[in-house]
């Protein structure tokens, strides 16, 4: 299935397909060594900001499907890195960009090592110069925000909102997560809406992290909780 990306002119849908042979393609990657090659490639994939998309360890190599930072994804490093800039100065909003951009970790891939160190010292510079209870409103908006509405808040201008998502849920996150509590699997979800089944896994990891539900059902009736306090 494509899941394609897309900027105002262009759509795209990008993935390289790596494969890594030991020397003389020798038959090494079995037992003990073949249970750390998987977690050990994953984890460099993350610090990178790569998605693993499918991945495979035979006997003689690895394969690997990767997909590189959406375009969501480098625009939260941005907001991030401007948020490092401006914490001085305008401790409150560097906290809310911090917040709305860490909100996005992990949405098309994990940010690299330098967006969240960008991201954990506004919060904590900004909780110094603010104090506890400050910082922690200022989190908890940034954390609500859209990511439209962050990029907004980073040129300068009023991110107004229409609805507040649930838990600081992105909209995808909310439109899978309302089809799941409305009882379609993951797979349903990904036919629906034409993502890969590793995409809405995705999404509803970080939904029932955000809303601190335990499993689906827990999801579905925090979702409908909030819709009905509406």
């Amino acid at each position: 299935m494509h899941e394609w990306q897309s900027q105002s002119h262009v759509k795209w849908e990008c993935k390289y397909h790596v494969v890594i042979v030991p020397k003389y393609r020798k038959k090494l990657l079995y037992g003990k060594l073949r249970d750390q090659v998987g977690p050990i490639l994953k984890e460099l994939c993350r610090q990178k900001g790569v998605e693993v998309v499918e991945g495979h360890v035979m006997p003689d190599h690895v394969h690997l499907l990767l997909t590189p930072l959406r375009d969501v994804a480098i625009l939260g490093i941005a907001i991030a890195a401007l948020a490092a800039v401006e914490v001085t100065r305008a401790p409150r909003r560097a906290l809310v960009l911090a917040a709305a951009a860490a909100a996005r970790d992990g949405a098309g891939g994990r940010y690299a090592a330098r967006a969240q160190g960008d991201i954990d010292a506004v919060r904590v510079a900004a909780a110094a110069a603010l104090g506890a209870g400050q910082a922690a409103a200022a989190w908890t908006e940034g954390s609500r925000l859209l990511f439209t509405e962050a990029a907004a808040l980073a040129l300068g201008r009023s991110p107004g909102r229409n609805t507040a998502a649930p838990g600081g849920l992105t909209r995808r996150e909310l439109q899978i997560a309302s089809l799941v509590g409305a009882g379609l699997t993951d797979a349903q979800v990904a036919h629906q809406l034409h993502l890969s089944h590793r995409t809405v896994e995705n999404h509803v990891a970080h939904a029932l992290a955000k809303l601190g539900a335990r499993n689906r059902t827990e999801l579905a009736a925090r979702l409908a909780g909030h819709t009905s306090a509406e």
